[in-house]
């Protein structure tokens, strides 16, 4: 158990001050061109105990919750962004890291916060029961904040953008490129990889988190995120598990660290000498440990056991890092259920390709139609629209909502226009047909044979050469036609054939298959 009680604490929280994280105040080490960090760095800072007010009450609850709905685990997906930034060269040179490198990153993340990471099985035996899946995963965003499709992976040239030359301080990150170039914070984790960067005092960084921000706080100064700087920076060289990596920083376990703190981990030293963490099953422990000790490794009295050196809230080197415990777990769990914006992300539907906006079609099953006949609408759209918008100008009702708008009566006389918006998660489109229903003032169809008597009359078959005629002919003759039907009169503006009917029949036969054509016209 942690030696300082979160109650005794809860008394002090007014008056202790926000202090900077300890520092290794180690320079740049070059090898050849290539600079490498003696001692993993960490630019996070802390935060203030009266965070705990906030957050430790929750905690309570989330393990009273946990007792009671024991097996009912729920798995987080964040998205993320990785915003490569570069000095105007090809990807996968210098700083423009490649996109394996990505994600090689992604991957590792996927694997730390599940427990699937291969070295899980190097924790020591006495600390397995306390290492935890912590049910977080990690997607690289597939929509952009303007519902464009992305790949996660954001290059910019920081020369074009206008960013001064690396090597950059923490304090210049945050307040110039993360403010230029940062993504909406309620949809996504934004990831900064950037060139060689240091704090104020030049000591150099491998990365830096800010922390969930809680709800209802007030008077914090700690490193909490806003809308224009949330989100982990890393340093390139210690990005991922592939490419032109540090070989102290080489696993990807500097975003574990990071994100730990982005999702409210402290140090598991608690930043202080033998301090707290604020979870109950990680030792407490004197200060950082860096390279990979040997195990036990005892400080503070945490015999026999000693330092949980191999947590990734420790300062190790990334292949001595393998583990989370419960405790942390839950604390993750519960930021993601009640600080604000891990709440909204966790939400986010940025891991989801957009939808194609549709292409708005339609047809009718008739344009001409005498006063007070109906109409039926059928919606062809493509892309598979969710909403329908029709207006109906001149039509009762005026206006529809269904897929398949039936039957829309016209009473007056005239022609209209119809129009349908179709819409769905990726947009919208309209079509809109001008003077696409004609309303006739009077009613007009065709008529049938009147003028001959089947009983009577028999009719006429002009051959090749003969007479010509008008009104009915039946049998082939010399304009190519096989029928006709009567001619007739029609007033108004309805003046479309919509139906015909046609009778075939066989007057004599001179074997099989036999043909009888239609032409229309």
């Amino acid at each position: 158990m942690k030696k300082i009680l979160i109650s005794l604490l809860w008394l002090a929280t007014f008056t202790l001050p926000v202090v900077g994280q300890q520092r290794i105040t180690k320079p740049f080490h070059q090898t050849s061109n290539v600079k490498t960090i003696p001692q993993r760095t960490c630019g996070t800072g802390e935060l203030d105990h009266q965070y705990e007010q906030w957050l430790q009450p929750l905690i309570q609850q989330m393990e009273q919750q946990n007792a009671v709905n024991k097996g009912a685990a729920v798995v987080y997906t964040i998205p993320v962004v990785f915003h490569i930034i570069h000095n105007n060269s090809n990807v996968g040179i210098s700083y423009n890291i490649s996109t394996a490198q990505v994600l090689s990153q992604l991957d590792v993340l996927n694997e730390d916060f599940r427990r699937l990471n291969l070295d899980a099985a190097n924790t020591p035996a006495a600390f397995l029961p306390a290492a935890a899946d912590c049910e977080v995963n990690f997607c690289l965003a597939q929509t952009d904040p303007s519902g464009n499709p992305t790949t996660g992976i954001d290059r910019i040239n920081r020369i074009t953008a206008g960013f001064s030359s690396p090597p950059y301080t923490n304090t210049y990150i945050d307040a110039t490129i993360k403010s230029a170039t940062i993504w909406n914070t309620n949809n996504y984790l934004n990831i900064w990889v950037v060139p060689d960067y240091s704090d104020n005092f030049g000591n150099p960084l491998l990365g830096h988190a800010t922390f969930p921000s809680g709800s209802g706080l007030t008077g914090l100064t700690g490193n909490f995120g806003t809308a224009t700087s949330d989100g982990v920076v890393l340093w390139y060289r210690a990005c991922g598990r592939v490419g032109s990596l540090d070989p102290s920083y080489n696993k990807g376990r500097t975003a574990t660290h990071e994100i730990g703190h982005w999702l409210g981990l402290r140090h598991i030293w608690g930043d202080s000498n033998c301090g707290n963490d604020f979870c109950a099953d990680t030792p407490t422990q004197q200060t950082a440990n860096f390279s990979c000790p040997s195990y036990p490794s005892v400080t503070c009295g945490n015999g026999p056991n000693g330092d949980q050196f191999m947590n990734y809230m420790d300062y190790c080197d990334d292949d001595c890092l393998n583990m989370f415990t419960t405790n942390q777990k839950t604390r993750i769990q519960t930021v993601l259920l009640n600080s604000p914006m891990r709440v909204a992300q966790r939400n986010s539907t940025a891991c989801n390709a957009p939808s194609s906006a549709p292409v708005a079609q339609f047809t009718a099953n008739i344009t001409s139609i005498p006063v007070g006949g109906s109409v039926n609408f059928t919606d062809q759209s493509t892309n598979s629209p969710t909403g329908w918008a029709w207006t109906f100008t001149g039509g009762t009702p005026s206006s529809s909502s269904q897929q398949n708008p039936q039957n829309i009566v016209y009473n007056s006389a005239g022609t209209y226009t119809v129009s349908l918006v179709a819409t769905n998660g990726g947009g919208s489109d309209t079509e809109t047909k001008t003077a696409y229903i004609t309303v006739g003032s009077t009613t007009s169809a065709c008529d049938t044979i009147t003028n001959f008597d089947f009983a009577t009359d028999t009719a006429t078959i002009l051959l090749s050469g003969g007479t010509g005629g008008v009104g009915y002919a039946s049998g082939q003759n010399n304009y190519g036609d096989i029928a006709k039907a009567d001619i007739y009169s029609i007033s108004g503006t309805n003046q479309t054939v919509d139906g015909v009917f046609i009778v075939f029949g066989v007057g004599t036969s001179s074997g099989t298959g036999q043909t009888a054509n239609v032409r229309m016209g």
